[in-house]
């Protein structure tokens, strides 16, 4: 499913965006996408900074808190609550696709962060990455937020494989859900 996220992730991107950097295995901690972010920042080319995080995700249920599990050699996830304070200097951040379980309970913590819009998972996350892919044809395509992530939604057989597994993997949009691919940061 990694592989399949990654090469879906750089299909539709790479056309639509003059930069993409996905951050795999042991890149993928939150010290190295604050790097990421730090040199796009830097980057006078670059007006908007859009992210997909393919994180797992825990629910406050079980830790008290909603957490993203980042690449860590400790194991630990971060509280998403603890990303405001990481994230209080950039100023690019626009939109946020979160594919990790649990995702829309992070949604606050993540607008708080900087992002303009996001869109987490209502429950565990079980439809694969097949709302990723319809999520990112249509927003490439210029259709707003909220739109691609209707059609995201909308897919028949990942509403079928929640439906077998027990989750939810409906994304609920919170923030400027009308902004576009083109759209300046607002």
């Amino acid at each position: 499913e990694d592989s399949l996220a990654r090469n879906t992730i750089l299909h539709f991107s790479q056309s639509a965006y003059s930069n993409v950097v996905l951050l795999t295995g042991e890149d993928a901690s939150l010290e190295r996408f604050k790097d990421v972010v730090r040199d796009f920042e830097t980057d006078s080319s670059i007006k908007a900074i859009d992210v997909v995080f393919y994180l797992h995700g825990h629910d406050a249920k079980i830790y008290g808190r909603p957490e993203l599990c980042f690449y860590s050699t400790d194991k630990n996830c971060i509280p998403s609550a603890s990303l405001p304070n990481e994230f209080r200097d950039f100023r690019k951040l626009r939109a946020l696709y979160s594919d990790a379980c649990f995702g829309s309970e992070q949604n606050q913590d993540l607008l708080s962060s900087g992002f303009k819009v996001v869109a987490g998972s209502t429950l565990e996350d079980d439809n694969l990455m097949l709302d990723l892919k319809r999520f990112l044809k249509s927003w490439t395509r210029g259709r707003d937020f909220q739109s691609s992530i209707n059609y995201a939604n909308s897919t028949r057989l990942g509403q079928w494989l929640d439906r077998k597994h027990g989750g939810n993997s409906e994304k609920i949009v919170s923030g400027a859900a009308l902004l576009q691919i083109d759209s300046p940061i607002p």
